[in-house]
């Protein structure tokens, strides 16, 4: 299970908040630049970069953005507010391994699935679930498809991957596990997995649940509960043994 580094943007600061939580979040006093430097160096390799602000209608931090993409040196995925065609292809165009698409591919799943068609390797479909409901616009709205449908729409498009973020007012990381779980279960994409991990704990059980490519971790990075190293050595563990959640 690969290890992906988030860094949160809201006014051109990096923000977290706890995984699985709907609080607001938090700011750091920390460069986005250079703690993307330093997750590279650290052994990052790869990086996922949200423009929060983007998400919820604010200004968009793509001066920010293009500069993590710029000097990181490591693959830089990038997602927020990327809601329309020309937004997604102008991300492209300013140099992101991928684009994570979330409300367009709620609300325009034909079109990300042509995008998908037309840029292969380069589009991930990010599905937001809250109560193990899909919530788009960043989280502020709650949709009546269920998650399953949309898998199954794009199970015959060419995506880079599924990110899955499970958020909850009541349910606990065991049910939000629960849930990704039941998802990631015959995939054809790789699906990453996102509001899931707040300790090295949680890493372990959810390192140990098939079909996980990848745990995209932002939080517990920033604060210092863990670092990138044992993270690492969490994740690489012995892909013979998994975990059934029921």
């Amino acid at each position: 299970m690969q290890i992906v580094p988030v860094i949160e943007l809201l006014g051109g600061r990096c923000v977290s908040r706890p995984a699985g939580s709907a609080v607001e979040p938090t700011p750091w006093s920390v460069d986005p630049v250079e703690m993307a430097c330093r997750w590279a160096a650290e052994g990052a390799e790869r990086l996922r970069v949200t423009d929060r602000g983007a998400a919820i209608g604010e200004d968009a931090d793509d001066t920010v953005i293009d500069e993590i993409i710029r000097r990181a040196g490591i693959p830089v995925d990038v997602g927020g507010g990327l809601r329309s065609r020309a937004r997604v292809e102008r991300r492209i165009d300013r140099g992101a391994a991928r684009v994570i698409v979330g409300t367009l591919a709620v609300w325009e799943p034909e079109l990300v699935a042509a995008l998908a068609k037309w840029h292969p390797d380069q589009i991930v479909v990010a599905l937001d679930l809250f109560d193990g409901k899909v919530v788009t616009h960043g989280r502020a709205y709650t949709c009546a498809i269920a998650p399953e449908e949309l898998m199954d729409f794009y199970r015959p498009v060419p995506l880079a991957g599924i990110a899955l973020t499970a958020l909850g007012a009541t349910e606990d990381v065991e049910a939000r596990i629960a849930k990704v779980a039941d998802l990631a279960r015959g995939a054809w994409a790789p699906i990453q997995a996102d509001g899931i991990v707040n300790s090295l704990d949680d890493l372990s059980r959810l390192a140990y649940v098939p079909g996980i490519a990848a745990a995209l971790l932002g939080d517990p990075l920033l604060r210092g509960t863990f670092d990138l190293a044992a993270a690492h050595a969490v994740a690489h563990v012995d892909s013979a043994g998994v975990a059934e959640f029921i």
